[in-house]
């Protein structure tokens, strides 16, 4: 099974919210939970991805720092090297990305890092299973005969 990044963003978009280093994780819980998303990516004054801002750290902070940790941010979080990866990447590479470091979210660069997407652990398991599905269904026809 093959796939490329690309064909996921086509199907799913390649819209992205990101938030500047200097912005409070207080500001960031209230956007996370408007928007209905897990994670922001955090951004440079170019636009160029520098990090992450998921529900999983604003948690450890407020674990870390009680309510006080509303006040950092998320420049001040430090999270650690960014995985991110091309839209020519496989999906299947980056799944294993995201199992080796933990993650659940991974921007998507294009040659000259800039910002051009993100996939999400949820995109990539529905990319798995429409493709299972496609394979089914080719299996099922060859077996009955049927053209497909």
């Amino acid at each position: 099974m093959s796939g490329k990044v690309s064909t996921i963003l086509q199907r799913k978009g390649s819209t992205v919210e990101t938030v500047a280093r200097d912005i409070t994780l207080e500001r960031v819980t209230q956007r996370l939970a408007a928007l209905g998303i897990g994670a922001v990516v955090v951004v440079d004054d170019a636009g160029r991805p520098v990090g992450l801002c998921s529900e999983r750290d604003v948690v450890r902070a407020l674990a870390d720092g009680g309510l006080s940790a509303l006040s950092t941010t998320v420049g001040q979080l430090g999270s650690g090297p960014l995985a991110v990866c091309r839209p020519d990447t496989d999906a299947e590479q980056v799944m294993a990305t995201m199992t080796e470091q933990r993650v659940r979210h991974v921007p998507v660069v294009d040659d000259g890092g800039a910002l051009v997407g993100i996939v999400s652990i949820g995109d990539l398991v529905k990319w798995r299973i429409d493709e299972l599905d496609a394979d089914r269904a080719h299996l099922t026809a060859y077996v009955s005969g049927a053209t497909y």
